[in-house]
């Protein structure tokens, strides 16, 4: 038997939030050195440049990017920041995946008739095209809601596995 393995990467878009805590960073960077060089500035040039290298790290840790790993039946989502730390943030069986759809107003009542504790959007916006919903079982028994934005060639995978639990294809 051959192994399923399909892997993709998502950018998230930046939004408004994080374009104001990128500039809220780099004011904050001003202040600080302006501080310094009031009350201490024969340190301006070691704690100005620990105040950038600071603001860089911290400013590329809000450039987010989500992947999705689908494994012989298993799914997992995985959190990236600034390309260089990485999270799980959810990994689930095709056996637990109660509900597969395109995330439109077509399937809105298949979605709501499941009474979801959690709800986990890993798309690159809330207004991307190609938006799925996935409604699973977490390994507490709580029911997640899940959006992501899966390829054509990831849908075509996990639809192998999950045959009538997949709508809309």
């Amino acid at each position: 038997m051959f192994d399923t393995f399909v892997e993709e990467l998502i950018t998230v878009h930046t939004t408004g939030k994080i374009l104001l805590a990128k500039i809220g960073i780099v004011l904050a960077v001003i202040v600080l050195t302006i501080a310094v060089f009031w009350f201490i500035p024969a340190i301006l040039p070691l704690m100005f440049s620990v105040f950038v290298v600071g603001a860089y790290f911290a400013i590329k840790l809000l450039n987010v990017e989500y992947e999705y790993a689908f494994t012989n039946g298993e799914l997992d989502v995985d959190k990236i920041m600034g390309k260089r730390k990485r999270k799980r943030m959810v990994s689930t069986d095709c056996k637990s995946i109660k509900l597969m759809a395109p995330y439109t107003a077509d399937y809105e009542s298949d979605a709501t008739a499941y009474n979801v504790e959690y709800t986990h959007d890993f798309s690159a916006s809330p207004s991307a095209a190609g938006r799925w919903f996935i409604i699973f079982e977490d390994k507490d028994g709580k029911l997640c809601f899940m959006v992501m934005q899966p390829s054509e060639k990831l849908r075509t995978a996990m639809k192998s596995y999950l045959r009538q639990k997949m709508k809309g294809m």
